[in-house]
């Protein structure tokens, strides 16, 4: 599909001097994918001109990337027991595939790194965990030479921390009676371009519009009559992939892993859309 919609699409090939906006998926991928492929993506990266991504996609790094490192924090806190965290996932339901796919690749990645016998492991994956989820907040500004901030997204400033020897990913909740941010202000500055991503997913068959797709079709229509609908972390995170898209519009070209959302938000916007392997 991506072909089709995307007239500069391309998955990731030689390096090439370019502006590069990096999505969520693709800031996964640099700490999640194999060493030979993560090498891929520096070279990819290093060659860029400039290097960007979004607020906005700080805060889903959190949300997912960073929630996962301290959901497996607590379970190793917990049990006490490797084995038993084995026997805790494969019991998640099928919703949780992902969470469980990225938490498994973490345990088994920290698991590399400390000799032992099962506590000694317990205890250097805990340290571990601890240091990555601090490191990789700094990280993710650090990692990129811009940083967008057109939603004003305060919830993306929170950092992690510790708490008692918990680490602590929560957000504080944001709503329409009490707007923190200036997302409202974001989607009316920028409505033709929401509608103009609307206009293409109208053009896609019924059985190729994704969720997300279908709420940004019904988002952009509400948000148009009252755009302070969006100042609600349970309406805003529907439509993330568009939010963060419209957020790097000034940039040539976007990095994702994500075809689906990305191949339409690109042909709205007039981007390239350059592919690398899902994390």
């Amino acid at each position: 599909m991506c072909s089709v919609l995307c007239g500069a699409y391309s998955e990731m090939s030689e390096p090439q001097e370019i502006d590069l906006f990096l999505d969520t998926s693709a800031q996964f991928s640099r700490h999640s994918l194999d060493p030979q492929t993560r090498s891929r993506i520096e070279a990819l990266l290093g060659s860029a001109r400039i290097t960007g991504s979004s607020t906005y996609s700080r805060l889903e790094f959190k949300l997912s990337f960073l929630r996962d490192l301290a959901y497996l924090h607590g379970k190793l806190r917990q049990f006490r027991s490797i084995p038993e965290v084995f026997v805790h996932l494969a019991k998640l339901p099928p919703p949780h595939d992902r969470k469980l796919r990225r938490t498994l690749n973490h345990l088994a990645r920290f698991w590399q790194t400390v000799p032992g016998g099962d506590e000694a492991i317990i205890d250097a994956i805990l340290l571990s965990i601890e240091e990555n989820v601090l490191s990789y907040w700094d990280w993710f500004d650090e990692s990129v030479d811009h940083l967008a901030d057109g939603t004003g997204c305060v919830r993306s400033t929170e950092p992690p921390r510790l708490h008692r020897g918990h680490v602590d990913v929560t957000l504080n909740s944001c709503r329409p009676a009490r707007i923190r941010c200036r997302i409202h202000k974001f989607f009316e500055e920028n409505r033709q371009v929401f509608q103009g991503i609307v206009a293409v997913i109208e053009q896609l068959p019924e059985a190729e519009r994704s969720k997300e797709l279908k709420s940004v079709q019904r988002l952009t229509a509400e948000a148009s009559n009252d755009p302070r609908v969006l100042c609600d972390d349970r309406v805003c995170r529907r439509i993330g992939d568009a939010l963060i898209g419209v957020d790097g519009k000034g940039f040539p070209a976007i990095v994702s892993s994500n075809a689906t959302e990305f191949a339409v938000i690109c042909r709205a916007l007039g981007n390239n859309l350059i592919q690398i392997p899902p994390s």
